[in-house]
């Protein structure tokens, strides 16, 4: 089945986008600030996306993940400060902007009577250029006929990530992107995330997610504290500085539990919780964690080189 898109007539100078090179920033912010009416507020002193990477926003529950978002397309107004888009006031919302910007966020604000494939045609007219292959790998045609709010979550967010990936934007910004996809598609989104990174030139991303396999696509990791910037950097240096390069996992009773604890290499990181025990440190440990597997009575024991999956865990605990 296929879906019908309207393409407008607009000349190439109107929607010409000037794509960033790599070494550009995409979007800074220089001393904004933001408070929001029940008393929490939001500080970045300096913040920029450089053109050509991909940054996961993370953070616990209030952090201010969705304030700095909403700042960053213009739903919200700061305070104080500026933000600029590759350095100039060029704004989001004019031709060129559109052009360039993918959004996915989880309020979709779509009219429920609409079907599928009038979303799309709407979407056309400020969209010269679509992908099928994008809009297959959503499945976006099996649905194409369907109300929007007959839809199920899932493939509602199937719809909103095709819409924001398949002009290929130059720049995108996600809000929990896999949330409701069962793991093919989530698999699916992955997949398109790495072949625009391929395709376009300079192609930026911005994901708020918990999704360790989303993380895991990432070369910079933005983390939020209460309103503030507690780290921005890259990635596995973030990692490697938190946790080490090796970490291991012990479930055991409490008594054993500690005399493994005593056990482990000195300069190992501990995380206790109720009948587990977590380790981080470098390659010492996976030998020492080991040996202690086969003498101690455990109920679950699983050793791993340390990845985005243990910035979230820390997070989720913390």
């Amino acid at each position: 089945m296929n879906i019908a898109i309207a393409q407008p007539d607009i000349e190439a100078a109107e929607v010409d986008t000037g794509r960033a090179s790599r070494d550009q920033s995409w979007i800074t912010c220089e001393d904004v600030s933001y408070r929001a009416g029940d008393g929490f507020d939001l500080v970045i002193p300096h913040l920029a996306l450089l053109a050509g990477g991909k940054t996961a926003l993370v953070g616990g529950n209030g952090s201010g993940k969705t304030t700095l978002l909403k700042l960053l397309l213009g739903d919200l107004t700061a305070d104080s400060g500026t933000i600029a888009l590759q350095g100039a006031a060029r704004g989001l919302f004019d031709v060129a902007g559109r052009q360039a910007l993918g959004v996915q966020l989880q309020d979709t604000g779509f009219n429920p009577v609409y079907r599928v494939r009038d979303i799309f045609a709407v979407n056309a007219a400020c969209r010269p250029f679509v992908d099928p292959v994008i809009l297959e790998l959503m499945g976006i045609p099996e649905i194409s006929r369907r109300r929007f709010g007959a839809l199920s979550s899932g493939q509602k967010q199937r719809v909103q990530l095709a819409l924001a990936l398949a002009h290929h934007p130059e720049f995108a910004v996600f809000d929990e992107p896999t949330s409701n996809l069962d793991p093919a598609y989530e698999a699916a989104f992955v997949e398109l995330l790495n072949r625009l990174s391929q395709e376009v030139s300079g192609f930026t991303a911005l994901y708020i997610s918990h999704a360790a396999k989303v993380v895991e696509t990432c070369d910079q990791v933005l983390i939020l504290a209460r309103g503030r910037v507690e780290t921005h950097a890259a990635l596995q240096d973030v990692v490697r500085q938190t946790f080490g390069s090796r970490a291991a996992l012990f479930e055991a009773a409490p008594e054993v539990l500690s005399s493994i604890a005593a056990s482990l290499p000195q300069g190992c990181v501990l995380q206790r919780g109720p009948g587990r025990l977590r380790a981080f440190g470098e390659a010492a440990l996976t030998d020492a964690a080991l040996s202690l597997a086969q003498t101690h009575p455990l109920t679950r024991f699983s050793s791993w080189k340390t990845c985005a999956a243990d910035i979230l865990e820390d997070l989720n605990n913390g």
